[in-house]
């Protein structure tokens, strides 16, 4: 299985300050060197008002060729709530749909020797509304067809919860081991037979996102990441496990996403795991 990543931890050995030191290059290369992970090549959009976009920085730094080598693999980021191709009842909203699919066909124009995907489209973070009989993610699916079969990849986003963090999303839910097999095995599954002639590549993240918010305040703006609270908040080794093993036996690649913020630590339990 190809694996691409953007892991970025720190590496105690840099200089403080660094770019090394924060964002863990040295390791990237480890990474790539030993175990034969790629990297991930990744545009974040500048936002405007509402649905635009700095469109002069995007196609500047897409025409970088430093920075996007030959035929390589870019994954683009929209993941502002102007941006999202549905409403919080998972209602298609036709005209970001039509957006998205006239930045990637700019894309296209600009690099027609790279491939393109968005990062979390289609949607597959809530488990009870891609798994629940009201078809919800269906129904977002097909009115979203156009988007989805434009893309060179599907990248279905499998981010964790160990708790229920916020009241206010009532369907987000804690997982157990057997309901992760079930949400990734449905996505893995799902996508292939709606869309045989894309690949689907999910993003893992081995972080229990619930947790970081419920105990470390993740996200506000007094937050402060430490060492200590960014092992905490690994993902657990029984709910990380099943889900991988579902992506290894339905997709060829998947990617692996990490804003470690604490030294490297390759005795991971999801990092040993991954590369078992």
């Amino acid at each position: 299985m190809k694996i691409y990543s953007q892991l970025r931890y720190t590496n105690p050995l840099a200089e403080p300050g660094s770019p090394e030191h924060t964002y863990g290059h040295v390791y990237q290369l480890v990474l790539e060197q030993r175990y034969g992970v790629e990297h991930l090549n990744t545009y974040y959009f500048k936002y405007l008002e509402g649905l635009a976009i700095d469109e002069e920085d995007f196609r500047t730094k897409l025409e970088i060729n430093e920075r996007f080598p030959d035929r390589c693999f870019i994954m683009l980021n929209l993941e502002t709530v102007p941006w999202s191709i549905c409403d919080t009842s998972y209602n298609p909203k036709p005209e970001v749909i039509a957006a998205r699919i006239e930045l990637l066909e700019l894309a296209k124009s600009l690099r027609p020797d790279c491939t393109f995907a968005y990062y979390g489209q289609p949607p597959s973070s809530d488990y009870e509304k891609v798994t629940s009989f009201e078809h919800k993610w269906i129904d977002l699916l097909e009115a979203s067809r156009d988007l989805v079969e434009l893309q060179d990849c599907l990248i279905p986003e499998f981010y964790f919860r160990d708790v229920v963090y916020s009241p206010g999303w009532s369907r987000q839910v804690a997982f157990t081991p057997k309901r992760a097999k079930e949400w990734a095995t449905t996505v893995c599954r799902t996508l292939p037979a709606m869309f045989p002639s894309t690949e689907v590549r999910p993003i893992m993240w081995p972080m229990s996102w619930s947790w970081a918010k419920a105990n470390s305040g993740y996200g506000s703006t007094d937050f402060e990441w430490t060492p200590q609270k960014a092992i905490e908040s690994r993902v657990r080794l029984p709910v990380w496990e099943p889900v991988l093993d579902v992506v290894r036996k339905e997709c060829k690649s998947l990617i692996i996403w990490g804003e470690g913020h604490a030294p490297w630590d390759a005795n991971a339990d999801w990092f040993l795991e991954l590369i078992s």
